[in-house]
């Protein structure tokens, strides 16, 4: 949802920031651009009077089934955009990253209570590592 709903406005500078208005745990969520996603970002249209970057033919959300489709048109019909996450864990912990930058990166609430009200950070500057490893390996593992 949060990519289906991703704003032009959401993108800044090195970051792209998803309000914690429309994030499932209701806490804003901080994601590092890698140059990859900087290249694909700057490649996409805008459309007048749309402030999504990614709209459906009649300028709203994509459906769920559109990015499936997407998925399935670029040869990877085979995964769900929700399996990419789960991807992404089993990746980054078997390359040994942290949990904690892990769960941050999928915007997952961690800890009870007393442990999330002493922790305040995002971790984002391990997450930046992280996350340019997570494009490195997708781009030499799915890259035609």
């Amino acid at each position: 949802g949060e990519v289906r709903g991703l704003l032009w406005d959401d993108i800044q500078d090195d970051m792209i920031v998803v309000p914690k208005d429309r994030m499932k745990a209701g806490k804003e969520h901080r994601v590092p651009i890698t140059p990859q996603m900087r290249e694909h970002l700057d490649s996409l249209p805008r459309f007048k009077g749309c402030d999504l970057l990614f709209p459906s033919n009649r300028m709203g959300q994509i459906s769920d089934m559109t990015m499936k489709a997407a998925m399935r048109r670029c040869g990877l019909g085979q995964y769900t955009p929700h399996g990419w996450r789960s991807s992404f864990s089993d990746w980054a912990n078997r390359e040994g990253y942290r949990r904690e930058y892990v769960e941050d990166a999928l915007a997952h609430v961690v800890g009870n209570a007393v442990e999330r009200a002493y922790r305040r950070g995002d971790f984002l500057e391990h997450r930046q590592e992280l996350m340019a490893d997570w494009a490195d390996y997708l781009f030499s593992t799915y890259s035609a």
